[in-house]
């Protein structure tokens, strides 16, 4: 895995660290590696602090540093795919690094028992090298540092490789044996007959008639319902990350109920918003049990904070909100308009891990 955002500035290479946007990805990224058993990491800060936020107790192996530039004095990132041996007077070529790379991989993977799984947290030219050994490369866009990855004719990766992006390798007795582009775990939470859901495409023509209905809006301020289309929504969540907001959907038996969302802000803040749509699944409990299910994973996630507002006359969802400890921040009187030209009030709530009081139940 490529390390994660680094921030920007004029500091020595081995000593930059996340920004706070690196470290909120890196966050997100722990529902993915839960299960990894071992945890190994470049002495680079950028590539411990991703570590960190994921896994308990990476171990620090020299080998797995980015490789060294040296003094660069003409355009080489082409040209060091080109001719592997090419290097910049004080700098390591990508057949050095390979080498190294290679050694510091088998040794972690002699380490290793059968069954077993591993995350590397290394660098972006540092994991390439090392895949030159098994794969061919191809610049296919030089300006914006596209390549295409290979594996016995099979493409792995066609495009950029991103901060915190990486490649899950299978390896059968000690030898590399497969490889594809590591995947985005999806929320899938479930307790007894509940899920919370990622929405896909199949969930658009049923989120689109939720929100066209003014009886399920109406708290919301849109008494009329949003007039919007299924395409229109696709198009929304085409951009849904567990980095920026998630749209999700909430099911009972398989039975599509309603929906949750969250969104990121900084210093790991979430905000959240749910609605049980379906009339016949309404007060019986069952909000308090898939905000207990989201906020427990969120702040599995990594989440310092958790907030929400909600209609002032909404006095049922209050009493939940103050049940699961959600600490009332402000009350703004006629601070908006509904759909309809009417004054609103809200309410604003936040949420620490230590005041959170998980009400899942039997149901």
């Amino acid at each position: 895995m490529r390390h994660s955002i680094p921030e920007k500035g004029d500091m020595p290479n081995e000593q930059i660290p996340l920004s706070e946007e690196g470290k909120a990805l890196a966050v997100s990224k722990r529902n993915i590696f839960s299960n990894v058993d071992r945890c190994f990491s470049s002495p680079y800060r950028r590539a411990m602090e991703t570590a960190e936020f994921i896994a308990d107790h990476p171990v620090i192996v020299k080998e797995l540093h980015e490789r060294t530039i040296g003094d660069a004095r003409e355009d080489f990132w082409l040209k060091q795919y080109e001719d592997h041996d090419f290097r910049n007077p004080g700098g390591e070529s990508l057949n050095q690094v390979k080498v190294w790379m290679k050694t510091a991989i088998d040794s972690i993977v002699g380490q290793m028992e059968e069954g077993e799984t591993a995350l590397v947290v290394s660098h972006a030219t540092a994991i390439c090298a090392y895949l030159l050994s098994y794969c061919e490369i191809e610049v296919k866009d030089a300006a914006n540092k596209a390549r295409k990855i290979s594996f016995h004719g099979k493409e792995i990766l066609n495009g950029r490789f991103q901060p915190a992006d990486g490649f899950e390798i299978l390896f059968e007795n000690d030898i590399f044996s497969d490889i594809r582009v590591m995947e985005k775990k999806e929320m899938n939470i479930k307790y007894n007959h509940l899920c919370i859901r990622n929405a896909e495409k199949k969930d658009c023509e049923q989120l689109a008639a939720w929100w066209n209905d003014g009886t399920v809006m109406a708290h919301a301020g849109f008494p009329n319902g949003l007039g919007t289309s299924a395409a229109e929504i696709e198009k929304q969540i085409a951009d849904d990350s567990d980095e920026t907001r998630r749209r999700l959907i909430i099911e009972y038996n398989d039975v599509r109920i309603g929906e949750m969302s969250f969104y990121v802000f900084e210093n790991h803040r979430y905000e959240i918003g749910i609605k049980i749509c379906e009339s016949d699944y309404q007060e019986k409990g069952i909000g308090r049990v898939v905000l207990s299910m989201l906020i427990e994973e969120l702040f599995r996630m990594g989440a310092n904070a958790i907030f929400l507002d909600t209609n002032l006359k909404n006095t049922r969802a209050q009493h939940v909100y103050e049940k699961l400890g959600f600490r009332k921040t402000a009350v703004h009187h006629d601070s908006w308009k509904n759909q309809i030209g009417e004054l609103e009030s809200s309410v604003d709530y936040e949420l620490t891990a230590d005041a959170f009081c998980n009400l899942k139940e039997r149901l």
